[in-house]
């Protein structure tokens, strides 16, 4: 039979309501002219209120335009899809469905996937064109197939499933997957019920495919299980709050860097993690977000434990409203930065101080040279003269005063750290109780001087007058700092580490401290707080530059109210101290000196000492002296190092090849010109730095037996 009947939907008010029939019931419509000739089923919805209410669905049957049946209605809840379909199997149960007609135009015409189901044995009785274009076969091949060959649960639960639809009053709803003519497999939602035709049991089912929604919905959970998983172990922080702020979740990255837990974020708004000197743009940046503006910028928050840290944030708004936050903990940047900046500054420090040291290195040279001579001819003039004499207290007086400046000198080298050290274990307890009484005299009675010796001897290896000049200076620093009263210690201690052992002294004092406007300067070169004449500025540059030709540390801070200078010096165990050597005859010197004032004075002394000396002006001269007289017994030879021609480094040298009994001493005001290698290349330790007196040269010789 050929079918001409149709569906129409009419008398609808609201055209959305429209759309809410047709995409609940997936039938074709269009408007009903009254009077119009038409046959068919007629779905007439009237809106009504209240809203919970979707309408009155009304179903008539019109055959040339004229209803064939009274009007069948019933109230339909928005939502209620059962409902729909309860509605319609009523219509479809009503004596309206004698009609043939009538049946076929339901069946073929909707726009759902139908299929009339043997209950029994699950043959597909017949299908709509809907369910011929959804499974791809023809109609024809649908009727000769089973409900078992397309549905992909086993023939068990498809007859649990088709016992059920069966047994049911109204229309029950299953979720399968059914595999279509191509193979592909589709997720459908099938609503199902029984209709009884001429003593079978058939099922009328109703065929929707879910397969783009189900897919929908499985991307939407893959990518919500993506971003959780992104979230969960994502290294920036993450933090998700409300349009205003307030705290809603944070990731495990976030949660370490502010050192909390989520229930002390529960509650808090973003100004109570930012610093709070960086909250003044927030409300301007909460109000971009909620734009939808994107905000990117670089701020400081406070960890639970108070601890500032960078942190880099980009934020945005999400689709839900909410507020997202990625963090990233810019903490390690910054501190290499700042690390940076002090390497900087300190590279750009040891740079102008070895400029300095190298200026003050070469003055103090010159001035060497000039008070060698200077101090020589004072010593031997009063030498000379009788204790009566009124010359020889003058002659006292330069001697002090070429000591003051050749103490002077020693300053400027030590600070340039190019002063020759002698170096010996010294046991820095004994060190400061020899100064003790010394530092007690020169503190006065208005200042407390104090000392905490460590237990366990605190031993160095050190220049012991050059340890005594940094502790003199800081002495010296401290009292000046106190106003007449207080009190200053000395602390000792070792300090040991996994891989270095530290013999420690701390010169503490109860005095106001140092301005941190000024701190960072006490060991500038020349700077002073003291008026004009009062000071050099050299006190602390000078311990500065002692100690770390030593291989040490010397730092100042501010503990509990009390200025603190601490030296660290490298340990070592400590000696058996050296036995004095015994009382010797003269020697036999050979003296080397470019310098005809300074040989002078040099021969003058020893040999008023009781020493034979044979001096030479330049090194040719001296070894073709050697050459010519082999068999006389040089004991001693006295080198400068620096000299026209052949210098004493290469002089001596070759004595100590040529005549391995003859020991060496090496002088000079360069500094630079002597260090570990030339001692062992010569074979000698001895090295006396210009100017030195008669005495000095006097212990030295003595020194070598």
């Amino acid at each position: 039979m050929k079918n001409t009947s149709s569906f129409y939907l009419y008398h609808v008010q609201d055209p959305r309501q429209a759309d809410w029939i047709r995409e609940h019931l997936q039938i074709s419509w269009s408007p009903w002219a009254p009077g119009k000739t038409n046959n068919g089923v007629v779905f007439c919805f009237d809106p009504i209120p209240p809203p919970t209410l979707a309408g009155l669905l009304r179903v008539q049957v019109l055959r040339e335009g004229h209803p064939l049946n009274p009007e069948f209605d019933d109230y339909v809840v928005e939502g209620d899809r059962n409902r729909l379909d309860f509605l319609i199997r009523k219509f479809l149960n009503s004596s309206s469905m004698a009609s043939p007609d009538l049946f076929l135009a339901i069946f073929e015409t909707n726009l759902a996937a139908k299929l009339i189901i043997d209950a029994q044995t699950g043959k597909i009785v017949d299908a709509n064109q809907a369910a011929v274009r959804f499974y791809g076969y023809p109609k024809a091949i649908l009727q000769q197939m089973t409900i078992f060959q397309i549905n992909r649960l086993s023939p068990e639960e498809i007859k649990a499933a088709m016992n059920r639809a069966a047994s049911e009053k109204g229309t029950a709803g299953f979720l399968f997957q059914h595999q279509v003519a191509d193979g592909s497999i589709k997720e459908v939602e099938v609503f199902s019920g029984p209709i009884p035709y001429h003593g079978q049991n058939l099922l009328f089912s109703i065929i929707i495919d879910r397969t783009n929604e189900k897919a929908a919905i499985r991307e939407k959970d893959e990518i919500q299980a993506h971003f959780r998983l992104l979230f969960r172990d994502a290294v920036d922080g993450i933090f998700i709050t409300d349009p205003h702020g307030y705290y809603l979740e944070a990731n495990p990255s976030a949660l370490a860097m502010l050192e909390c837990d989520d229930a002390f974020l529960q509650g808090k708004h973003l100004k109570d993690i930012i610093y709070a000197e960086d909250i003044q743009k927030l409300p301007l940046q909460l109000e971009k977000l909620n734009q939808g503006i994107p905000v990117r910028t670089e701020r400081r928050i406070m960890a639970k434990s108070g601890v500032i840290k960078h942190v880099e944030i980009q934020a945005q708004r999400l689709q839900n409203g909410k507020l997202m936050a990625i963090v990233r903990d810019l903490s390690q940047r910054f501190e290499a930065e700042q690390k940076r900046k002090d390497l900087e500054s300190q590279l750009f420090q040891a740079q102008k101080m070895e400029s300095i040291g190298r200026l003050a290195g070469g003055i103090a040279h010159d001035l060497n040279n000039l008070l060698a001579p200077l101090l020589g001819y004072a010593e031997l003039a009063i030498n000379q003269t009788r204790e009566d004499d009124p010359l020889r207290q003058p002659l006292k007086g330069i001697c002090a005063i070429t000591e003051k400046a050749k103490n002077l000198t020693n300053q400027l080298l030590a600070f340039s750290k190019k002063q020759v050290l002698t170096m010996q274990a010294v046991d820095l307890n004994m060190l400061i109780l020899e100064f003790r009484t010394l530092f007690g005299r020169l503190l006065g009675e208005g200042i407390e001087f104090t000392c905490e010796l460590e237990p366990q001897a605190p031993c160095a290896l050190v220049d012991p007058g050059q340890l005594e000049q940094v502790l003199l200076n800081l002495v010296v620093n401290a009292k000046d700092a106190m106003a007449g009263k207080g009190k200053i210690s000395i602390q000792t201690c070792i300090r040991e580490t996994d891989s270095e052992k530290w013999s420690c002294v701390r010169v503490i004092d109860d005095g106001p401290g140092i301005p941190n406007n000024i701190a960072p300067l006490i060991f500038e070169p020349f700077f002073t707080t003291k008026s004009a004449g009062e000071g050099s500025g050299l006190g602390l540059p000078t311990a500065q530059g002692i100690v770390m030709q030593h291989g040490g540390k010397i730092w100042m801070e501010r503990i509990n109210e009390q200025t603190v200078f601490n030296v660290e010096l490298p340990f070592c165990p400590p000696q058996n101290k050296i036995v004095e050597p015994e009382e010797f005859k003269g020697k036999h010197i050979l003296l080397l000196e470019d310098d005809a004032m300074v040989r002078n004075i040099l021969s003058e002394g020893l040999r008023n000492l009781g020493h034979r000396v044979m001096s030479f002006e330049n090194g040719a001269e001296a070894l073709h002296w050697l050459d010519e007289n082999p068999s006389y017994p040089v004991d001693i030879a006295i080198c400068d190092m620096v000299m026209p021609g052949l210098n004493g480094r290469q002089v001596g040298l070759q004595i100590a090849e040529r005549f391995p009994q003859t020991k060496l001493i090496m002088m000079s005001g360069y500094t630079d010109e002597w260090n570990e290698e030339i001692s062992q290349l010569l074979a000698t330790r001895h090295f006396l730095q210009k100017p030195f007196s008669i005495a000095k040269l006097e212990r030295t010789i003595r020194n070598l037996y």
